[in-house]
């Protein structure tokens, strides 16, 4: 398979090209880390790359400092040229993309270099049929539950005690 990483970060598209060799020996990796040279190389290879993982954060050129939803400005680049290559977002930011925008955009993977990045990344690219979910699920909040411990008080635990109210 040959695959493209955009991403600036030397560390994690070491880390990157070394699960996808592991998974499979034959895979061709490619890596630029900036717009301009990650569009001229899509441009040039559009027929032959199966796969790109794309950062959200990088450098417009290579002189430039990154910059935030760089990502979505290739995106938007290969829907307006007519790509449609896989295009899996692998990043340290949360990122969701919106599937009627952009089809060729499988999923979108948090990069942390203890989860089991390759099992993402197959799931989303041999996924054959989508699956409705549960529309019964219960959502919970974000804030985390208080434990429940035994204190002594009779009354309800406050932020104040009682004797400075």
């Amino acid at each position: 398979m040959n695959i493209l990483i955009i991403d600036d970060d030397q560390m994690k598209e070491r880390f990157l090209a070394s699960l996808l060799l592991k998974d499979n020996p034959e895979n061709k990796i490619r890596w630029f880390d900036n717009y301009d040279d990650a569009t001229q190389f899509i441009d040039r290879n559009r027929d032959y790359i199966d796969l790109i993982l794309l950062d959200w954060c990088f450098p417009d050129y290579s002189a430039s400092r990154p910059q935030y939803a760089m990502g979505r400005h290739v995106l938007t680049y290969m829907n307006a040229n007519g790509y449609s290559n896989n295009v899996i977002i692998c990043s340290s930011d949360v990122v969701s993309i919106d599937k009627n925008e952009f089809p060729f955009v499988k999923g979108a993977i948090c990069y942390y270099p203890d989860k089991s990045i390759m099992n993402q990344i197959n799931d989303y690219l041999n996924k054959s049929e989508d699956i409705e979910e549960n529309k019964d699920n219960y959502v919970r909040s974000l804030r985390p539950m208080k434990p429940n411990e035994c204190t002594g008080y009779k009354r309800r635990m406050s932020s104040q005690p009682w004797w400075q109210k």
